[in-house]
């Protein structure tokens, strides 16, 4: 942990003396992510088959609006920054008649700081420019589960556990870049997160989420497509 905190005030500080000489941007980038979650959703299937009353999945970790705020330097034919994904998804088990209530949510969300870099390929109409990218860095995620029983007006269960896990990521793509104005560009972007590492959800007490004898990871693979906003200082032009 430490060495990885070393590793990004280093970036940092070569990104801040590297701006006196070259363009440095701002932007906010948002788009739709989709998340494997193959552990969290054996889970899902193992409490659904566990229940002795008929239930309904509402929602089984479905793809989710994200966003990635980050800062860059414009070079030539390159670009290098650092940026943080906040990302979001959930799960949701429920049966309800006459008799009572029952739910079963799993909330997950992950804060994934990182350095990226993208290359030029081409530029046309002007305006536009292609480009390669690829992007690494720490995934924290973490887990909110709550389950509830209700029969009548009697509280028969109610149970609430949070989870955390460090792992890492690389996401390679392409984007596809216009100006606007002087100042500002929109991109567009398509790409691939893989996660690695094999860190399990585990409770500030120790405790292992898991289901039988596997832990279960989070699992942040899948595609993001986004678009995003820069805005340049007035040291260059955006696109440039």
């Amino acid at each position: 942990m430490i060495k990885i905190k070393n590793i990004l005030f280093v970036i940092i500080v070569s990104l801040c003396s590297a701006s006196y000489s070259q363009n440095m941007e701002i932007g906010m980038q948002s788009g739709i992510g989709f998340y494997n979650m193959k552990d969290l959703k054996k889970l899902n299937l193992s409490v659904f088959e566990s229940l002795p009353f008929p239930a309904r999945v509402i929602a089984d970790y479905p793809p989710y609006f994200y966003y990635k705020p980050g800062i860059l330097l414009s070079y030539k034919m390159f670009r290098i920054g650092l940026q943080t994904a906040f990302y979001s998804t959930g799960t949701r088990i429920s049966s309800k008649d006459y008799s009572g209530e029952y739910l079963f949510d799993v909330k997950t969300s992950c804060v994934a700081p990182g350095a990226f870099i993208d290359i030029l390929l081409y530029s046309f109409y002007d305006k536009n420019k292609l480009s390669l990218f690829s992007e690494g860095g720490v995934v924290f995620s973490g887990l909110d589960m709550q389950e509830n029983l209700n029969v009548g007006d009697l509280e028969v269960l109610n149970s609430s556990y949070s989870f955390k896990s460090l792992n890492y990521y690389f996401e390679p793509g392409v984007k596809l870049r216009r100006s606007i104005f002087n100042f500002a560009s929109l991109e567009m972007n398509a790409g691939y997160f893989f996660q690695f590492g094999k860190n399990p959800f585990e409770s500030d007490q120790g405790n292992i989420l898991g289901v039988g004898n596997t832990a279960i990871r989070p699992g942040w693979n899948g595609l993001r497509f986004g678009l995003s906003v820069l805005l340049s200082t007035p040291a260059g032009k955006s696109g440039d």
